[in-house]
């Protein structure tokens, strides 16, 4: 769902990950030959690790056990498919590194997150009209004041520009998958790298110098007016890489879409 209604209370949902999802991405068993069964730790998970780790050891999936009013097709029980920071934000204690995955719960080892799952739009152009600095509390350099110092008219947002995503990509009801209207789901291409070179034992890549991406729909949500089979041209560096059922899409934002070429109909 996509609204343009700069609401306080953003709609959400509340979607379990389970703890056996967690455990399979840093934890392996397996049977050895007089039939035991051995757990074999593929990766350790620490506050200290850096983000990007962190991410790439988090949970795509989570069933939704609750809604709030406003959150389009969404049901309960559906499988939600989850923006990385959900999951890769939150530790096991509940704590967060951002608001992205806030109010977050353990129950039964289970993580229970409640997830915006809105695209909030700003409805008109926004100006800076005027700058200047805060003035900060010597003790506890907390800012307590602010004191313009200039004007100016500069332009910080279009009409149509996000003040933020949903972290909802879409659900999984039976055998479908079903897209927010704020994501489409295109074909996963290997990324083009126009050198790959190492140096002091660790390896670079350098991408091609390009502004936008190609890429062909697969889901989309028939609000949007894509159909599977349209090409579309989005903002580089713009799209998510999602493994589901080890199939890859790649999910790019509507908003980040350039153009598009429409497919055969038939």
């Amino acid at each position: 769902m996509i609204t343009t209604k700069n609401n306080v209370g953003t709609p959400r949902i509340l979607v379990r990950i389970s703890y056996a999802d967690r455990l399979a991405l840093t934890e392996k068993t397996i049977i050895t030959e007089d039939g035991r069964a051995i757990s074999l730790c593929l990766r350790n998970v620490t506050r200290e690790m850096a983000q990007a780790d962190r991410w790439d050891l988090s949970v795509r999936v989570g069933r939704v056990e609750a809604i709030m009013p406003g959150c389009g097709n969404i049901q309960v029980g559906d499988l939600a498919i989850l923006d990385y920071v959900v999951d890769g934000d939150s530790d096991d204690q509940g704590e967060n590194d951002s608001s992205t995955a806030e109010n977050v719960l353990m129950e039964d080892r289970d993580k229970l997150v409640s997830v915006p799952c809105v695209t909030r739009l700003h409805q008109e152009p926004i100006y800076v009209t005027s700058y200047g600095q805060w003035v900060r509390d010597p003790q506890t350099q907390k800012p307590i004041k602010f004191i313009v110092t200039g004007e100016t008219n500069r332009l910080v947002a279009q009409r149509g520009d996000h003040i933020d995503m949903s972290l909802v990509l879409g659900v999984i009801r039976g055998t479908q998958l079903l897209p927010n209207p704020a994501y489409v789901f295109a074909a996963y291409e290997e990324q083009e790298y126009s050198s790959i070179f190492k140096q002091d034992g660790e390896t670079y890549y350098e991408l091609h110098d390009t502004t936008h991406i190609v890429r062909k729909v697969l889901f989309a949500d028939p609000a949007t007016g894509l159909r599977p089979g349209d090409t579309i041209h989005a903002i580089y560096d713009s799209n998510i890489e999602v493994t589901i059922l080890d199939q890859i899409f790649e999910v790019i934002p509507f908003c980040d879409i350039l153009a598009v070429d429409k497919g055969f109909q038939g």
